[in-house]
């Protein structure tokens, strides 16, 4: 389960959801900033925290080997949501919603034994995928 102190990091400068290999925080003056090591080698310094949102790995994967990050929109092909949900993190537990239908993870062994859910996009590039239901 090492994969759970992985993240991914939406940048809202450009749009773009990129890995990350590490990253500090810093603060100057009254804003927090961050410098990231992105996936691809790049060093980047002096980002504002309030530009970046983090996206934390679950540790778990979707029925075709990716991992499951916090912000992933799933689509349970099982019969209990049957509907694509959006991976959140609350009350120190990750959990699938869908409109105001919560189940947190703990709740969905089925879901993750039967390898019934998979990965379509995240809420960030691609929101309309949740819109569509």
């Amino acid at each position: 389960m090492n994969d759970r102190l992985e993240y991914k990091v939406f940048d809202k400068r450009n749009n773009k959801l990129k890995e990350i290999k590490g990253y500090t925080f810093s603060l100057m003056g009254f804003e927090d900033l961050v410098t990231i090591q992105w996936a691809d080698g790049f060093h980047e310094g002096n980002i504002p925290l309030k530009d970046l949102i983090f996206c934390q790995c679950t540790g778990l994967k979707d029925r075709n080997g990716k991992l499951i990050y916090e912000g992933d929109i799933v689509k349970d092909t099982g019969y209990y949501f049957n509907m694509f949900c959006k991976v959140g993190f609350k009350k120190c537990a990750f959990f699938l919603e869908n409109n105001d239908v919560i189940a947190y993870f703990h709740e969905l062994r089925a879901c993750f034994s039967e390898n019934r859910l998979e990965i379509i996009g995240n809420i960030y590039t691609t929101p309309e995928l949740l819109e569509e239901q």
